[in-house]
């Protein structure tokens, strides 16, 4: 069995609900659909060509919606970079049939694309429920 570790987000990473980290390899989709988290551990001092910080979390967004022969991409979640895209990936990132990035296609790929440092066996993936609170532990119903 893989590794998956279930964490209270607020405390853990800074975002509100639960989510469960699996480590990519394990994560038994073989598609990987816009808005999940990725975790990349920094594998070197900082020098300029990869982030400042520690660990970087990154959500996989619909990068096709905005770019001809584009797939998803890569936009940074956490640190002085957020708010940035790190990569767009190819339209052949897709899984067959799907507007997914392809599990094995970025394993493949991980250190051409998204960090020649690293390693996809040190990659986390988030599966993330839904929202229901605030951060200040008020459970938000939708107003009728």
């Amino acid at each position: 069995m893989g590794t998956t570790v279930s964490v209270d987000a607020p405390q853990a990473s800074g975002y509100a609900g639960i989510m469960n980290w699996i480590k990519l390899e394990d994560f038994a989709d073989p598609n990987i659909f816009s808005g999940r988290i990725i975790r990349v551990p920094t594998m070197k001092c900082y020098t300029g060509d990869w982030y400042p910080d520690a660990v970087v979390d990154f959500m996989v967004f619909e990068a096709f919606t905005i770019c001809d022969n584009a797939g998803l991409g890569l936009m940074v979640l956490s640190g002085p970079k957020a708010g940035k895209m790190n990569v767009i990936f190819p339209e052949s990132s897709f899984s067959p049939g799907t507007y997914a990035l392809s599990k094995s296609w970025l394993m493949e790929n991980w250190t051409k694309y998204v960090y020649a440092d690293g390693a996809p066996t040190q990659v986390w993936i988030a599966e993330s429920d839904s929202v229901d609170a605030l951060p200040d532990g008020t459970l938000w119903k939708i107003p009728e």
